[in-house]
């Protein structure tokens, strides 16, 4: 007897995010290993952080950036998706939206997070949530030559079980853990520079 057709959308789901989140970290790690391998600059001595990540509300935003910025003489460039609030020392890099409709909003960071390092020059490139901006500012950080950092900002629903009870539709589409994507995602996290729990 045939299964359900929403198992078999279920299963089809589950094996294309299996898929591409593996490919995502495993390419991230590579591109990290390989920079260093051909000899990675060394960091700018700067005091520029570029921070990539999607804020949903004005208190989250000054919650996680409002901190970074009052540590001291530091300027902070931010790739999101729109700017939320003027904040004294931050620069705002936000992809226009029908380029993310195009690309996608992940992407589109992506490109514009590139953009931002090389303009802004940062020390350190940090992304809220493994998944999609901490891939991304591990990517960005060896292609600039800065460290790279990632704030678990959801605590263990990142990384157990590859993340399949985040918010992420990517994530939650795996629909139950996965020891593959966990394994991949535990890897990668190893070549960060920093990790904000």
């Amino acid at each position: 007897m045939p299964s359900p057709p929403s198992n078999i959308t279920a299963r089809f789901a589950r094996i294309l995010a299996t898929i591409v989140l593996v490919g995502i970290y495993d390419s991230a790690r590579l591109v990290s290993r390989l920079r260093r391998k051909i000899g990675k600059k060394d960091a700018p001595e700067s005091e520029r952080i570029l921070l990539i990540g999607t804020f949903d509300n004005s208190n989250w935003f000054r919650s996680h950036v409002d901190p970074i910025v009052q540590s001291g003489n530091v300027e902070v460039a931010l790739v999101c998706d729109a700017p939320i609030e003027g904040v004294a020392g931050v620069s705002f890099f936000c992809p226009p939206r029908w380029v993310a409709a195009i690309l996608t909003r992940a992407f589109s960071k992506f490109l514009w997070s590139i953009v931002a390092g090389i303009r802004f020059r940062p020390a350190l490139c940090i992304g809220y949530h493994v998944f999609p901006a901490g891939a991304i500012a591990l990517v960005v950080s060896r292609l600039i030559g800065c460290r790279a950092g990632f704030q678990v900002t959801s605590g263990p629903l990142e990384l157990e079980g590859g993340g399949w009870h985040a918010e992420n539709r990517l994530l939650t589409a795996l629909g139950a853990p996965s020891e593959v994507v966990e394994r991949s995602v535990h890897r990668m996290i190893q070549e960060f520079e920093l990790i904000v729990v």
